[in-house]
């Protein structure tokens, strides 16, 4: 059982632009703002914060891996129908405008 009555209450000043993201991501996972500060925090106290350079990190291992995979799945032609693939989908998120707020 959660006693918040022991918690302490943190202020946090964020720019308009921030907070509409901050509000975006909790509602996209479907939790609180505060609940998804706590977790960031927490990450960054363990050690294992969520930077740039991390998730590059990640992305890069992934990449590698499913290359690898492909290269050597025995259906030919599924790599370049899964980069093709990727082109396609890689060019509408870029074409797509994100939403800095709540509308």
């Amino acid at each position: 059982m959660d006693d918040r009555s022991n918690n302490v209450v943190l202020t946090v000043r964020l720019s308009p632009a921030l907070s509409g993201r901050l509000i975006a991501l909790a509602d996209t996972q479907k939790t609180t703002r505060s609940a998804l500060v706590r977790h960031l925090i927490e990450r960054a106290l363990s050690g294992d914060p969520v930077t740039v350079q991390n998730l590059e990190k990640s992305l890069r291992f992934i990449h590698i891996a499913i290359d690898a995979l492909l290269r050597h799945h025995p259906q030919v032609g599924i790599r370049d129908e899964v980069l093709r693939i990727q082109k396609a989908v890689a060019t509408h998120i870029e074409s797509t405008p994100i939403l800095e707020g709540r509308p």
